[in-house]
């Protein structure tokens, strides 16, 4: 198995955290035939992510666009490390999969995550991760690459927190935990979050990058804040 090469490999390129999915559970069209898939995350500062309840921050939107670019380098860089092997891969990076107009791909990162035993999605519909909360931001990679892979986590750990539902500025989360097959719309409306953010970034000219609030305010992230300090 190749889990510690490709680990070590892309733990010296600067990725936070490495996971490896069995996808066999999912249909084969939208894993595209691949059996694996490998999660690649990068932790956000945690001083910035602190920052984002008391308004818009550039220092975000330079954060978020940043760790985003690095994401995009790491994907494509284990196509190469998993290629160079003699196998397959296919780089889940904006070069090949681009969102429908309702921010839909065919196999979300997040999925992955999730089957890789990472972490789960919380009410706010970004994945939660135990040591990070939702300060990371994630890639994926499919593969016929073989791994060890950990077992799934298939629900919610948020119980009866409400942090993120009460804080969102756009009033976007729903409140509902989360569960395998659940659908976003039901967790989140990505139209009201959307324009929340575009609202947000009017004074700067942006459209992403602007809120972070549900990340900043979720207790995992601050627990990930609180022990960085």
């Amino acid at each position: 198995m190749y889990n510690d090469f490709l680990t070590e490999r892309l733990h010296e390129k600067g990725a936070t955290l490495v996971g490896f999915a069995d996808l066999t559970i999912l249909p084969t069209d939208i894993r595209k035939g691949y059996n694996y898939g490998v999660i690649i995350a990068k932790a956000l500062n945690p001083h910035i992510i602190s920052r984002m309840p008391t308004g818009v921050h550039l220092e975000y939107y330079e954060e978020y666009s940043n760790v985003s670019s690095q994401l995009h380098d790491l994907c494509e860089y284990t196509a190469t490390l998993i290629t160079d092997k003699g196998f397959n891969a296919f780089p889940q990076s904006k070069r090949y999969i681009k969102q429908d107009k309702y921010w839909r791909t065919p196999l979300p990162h997040k999925t992955i995550a999730t089957l890789a035993g990472v972490g789960w999605i919380g009410k706010s519909a970004l994945l939660v991760t135990e040591k990070y909360g939702s300060a990371i931001r994630i890639t994926s990679v499919l593969t016929d690459m073989p791994f060890h892979t950990k077992e799934p986590i298939t629900a919610s750990r948020c119980g009866d927190c409400m942090v993120c539902t009460s804080l969102c500025p756009g009033k976007a989360v729903n409140g509902c935990n989360w569960y395998v097959g659940i659908d976003r719309d039901e967790l989140l409306d990505p139209n009201v979050c959307k324009s929340t953010v575009i609202k947000r970034g009017e004074p700067f000219s942006l459209t992403e990058g602007t809120c972070g609030v549900c990340i900043a305010v979720c207790p995992y992230t601050q627990k990930y804040m609180l022990n960085f300090n």
